[in-house]
């Protein structure tokens, strides 16, 4: 696997981690009684999801599927 396939695909996983921490944190703070202060994550949350874990995954595996036209394509 190309590191750099291996670094977007780490890096995606850690997005979605912190994700779902936020989710979960969101998830409990009506029912532990925590600040609402935690619902202002909410777009936060949605672009770690969305931007972060699914746009890194994408390109790991995109770099993963073509690495040989990447490393022979010269940098602009």
């Amino acid at each position: 696997m190309p590191t750099l396939s291996r670094y977007f695909i780490k890096t995606g996983m850690l997005y979605l981690i912190a994700g779902l921490a936020m989710t979960l944190a969101m998830f409990l703070q009506p029912l532990l009684g925590w600040s609402p202060v935690l619902q202002a994550f909410y777009p936060v949350y949605l672009h770690f999801i969305f931007v972060g874990w699914v746009t890194q995954d994408h390109h790991g595996c995109g770099v993963l599927d073509v690495p040989e036209e990447i490393q022979r394509r010269p940098a602009r």
